[in-house]
């Protein structure tokens, strides 16, 4: 078989260029210490490589989220401690005013002063905002303030709303809580109640029930009362367990009170409403629900409108005594949600070592992928450099035979 000259000289560039490319690969292997640089390397090294590289870049994230979450729980966690002394320091202040026999207006002036002065920090803690400048306690609307007077009193300007983070591929953590569910919507030491007709839904034009005993109702446990009348005015009242519930029944009123259309006047439990034949009502009694701003406002006036007589220290007792019943209430409140910060802090520290050790395990995984053996990558270039140098010492001997030499 004839090999013309051209056919030598173009085996001999395809084996030193293709030796010369393994040994440029490797060189590269080596420099970036990686063994897979292009997905034609090893296609399905590259694939799991790109899925092992997100999934930390999302541990990367998740880490993040942890450290703001820390942070704002932290911050929340201060603050509620904050506002447990300060409560705690208004109800010994509410001790003392109980005693209203021997204390006089000036003197519950001064404590008015010292109980508005305190009001004023409590903003400020309904108010705390984070290093981002956000508000912790206002919910979704976190850019604005979560508590703003307005007309006198504070209001609650935020929603029902909490931010939450995601810490893992399964965990997502609350990082902060509505001001509403901290500071609002406290159970006071009173009863409230409400009446809706069993047939009608609503009492029509009868007015709703009075309360003319607030004590006695304080006393009636939380639950439907159901008032039937038939017929020749016979009225049974019971209880959530069907127990009946004493009464006193009598005309009504003259006008211009509003039972005067009634036909019954009833009172029973510290409530006084009008009845007609064949009615069916259910009384709804329920605590009274306030906040904390507002049971220390309440408490400020009534100590700022007492007179020397007897009857306004009465008045202002029962005031005392519910911003005492009150108060403790709300630091029972945020006892919970302390509880249920501190659960959440210690998610999030379980959460990060989880996923320190999940990091380190993928870590592992694509080092045994990507990375380079230096010592088979070593071993390797020499092999690569001696087919190449032979390549080119074998041209070299090639491309000098001719028949000339032989003539």
């Amino acid at each position: 078989m004839r090999v013309s000259t051209s056919q030598i000289y173009s085996i001999a560039n395809i084996g030193m260029r293709d030796a010369q490319a393994a040994i440029n690969k490797t060189s590269a292997q080596m420099a970036a210490g990686q063994r897979v640089l292009t997905p034609a390397d090893d296609p399905v090294a590259a694939t799991q490589i790109l899925q092992l590289g997100e999934q930390l870049s999302k541990l990367t994230q998740y880490n993040k989220n942890i450290d703001v979450a820390e942070s704002k729980l932290s911050l929340e966690e201060v603050a509620l401690n904050s506002v447990t002394s300060l409560v705690q320091s208004m109800q010994e202040l509410a001790v003392s005013a109980a005693n209203t026999a021997t204390l006089t207006p000036s003197e519950f002036k001064i404590m008015a002063s010292e109980v508005d002065s305190r009001m004023k920090e409590l903003l400020n803690l309904q108010n705390t905002k984070d290093s981002s400048g956000q508000y912790i306690f206002a919910g979704y609307q976190s850019g604005d303030a979560a508590y703003t007077e307005q007309g006198g009193s504070v209001v609650y300007q935020g929603d029902d709303g909490s931010i939450s983070l995601q810490v893992s591929e399964s965990v997502t953590v609350q990082a902060t809580d509505p001001g509403r569910r901290v500071f609002e919507g406290i159970n006071t030491s009173r009863n409230t109640v409400s009446a809706y007709s069993t047939e009608a839904g609503n009492l029509g034009s009868r007015p709703a029930p009075a309360i003319v005993d607030q004590d006695a109702l304080d006393q009636l446990d939380h639950g439907p009362l159901a008032v039937t009348v038939s017929g020749a005015g016979v009225v049974t009242i019971e209880d959530s367990d069907g127990n009946p519930v004493p009464f006193t029944q009598g005309p009504p009123p003259p006008p211009p009170s509003p039972l005067a259309a009634s036909t019954y006047v009833i009172e029973a439990a510290g409530m006084r409403f009008g009845v007609d034949d064949g009615d069916e009502l259910t009384l709804t009694v329920k605590n009274e629900k306030s906040s904390i701003m507002q049971t220390l406002t309440d408490f400020r006036d009534a100590m700022l409108a007492v007179k020397s007589n007897s009857e306004s220290k009465a008045e202002l007792g029962d005031v005392i005594a519910k911003t005492l019943g009150t108060l403790d209430n709300a630091v029972t409140r945020i006892g919970e949600v302390q509880s249920d910060v501190g659960a959440r802090l210690n998610t999030l520290d379980s959460t990060r070592n989880l996923n320190a050790d999940t990091a380190l395990d993928t870590e592992e995984v694509l080092r045994s992928l990507r990375d380079l053996d230096y010592a088979e990558a070593t071993t390797r270039l020499k092999m690569q450099e001696l087919v190449l140098s032979a390549a080119q010492q074998s041209f070299s001997k090639v491309s000098q035979l001719t028949l000339f030499n032989y003539l």
